[in-house]
């Protein structure tokens, strides 16, 4: 679950500053030395985005499952 503080930071962020945070994400571990594509991470931001903003209960919370 992410923390209130990071998924209304996620909420509030721009489109293009989804961008640039997901190229900075993909030179991190453990993405760095993988054939990752940022875009893909930032359509991963983008899909957290939109569902803190569709959400209307006021004690929402933002949960990712990783499937390995």
């Amino acid at each position: 679950m992410f923390t209130d503080a990071m998924a209304q930071a996620i909420g509030g962020v721009a489109a293009d500053d989804l961008s640039d945070i997901a190229v900075a994400w993909s030179k991190t571990a453990p993405w760095a030395g993988a054939d990752i594509n940022p875009f893909d991470l930032a359509g991963f931001l983008m899909e957290l985005q939109s569902a803190w903003h569709q959400s209307v209960t006021p004690d929402k919370a933002l949960f990712a499952w990783i499937d390995a």
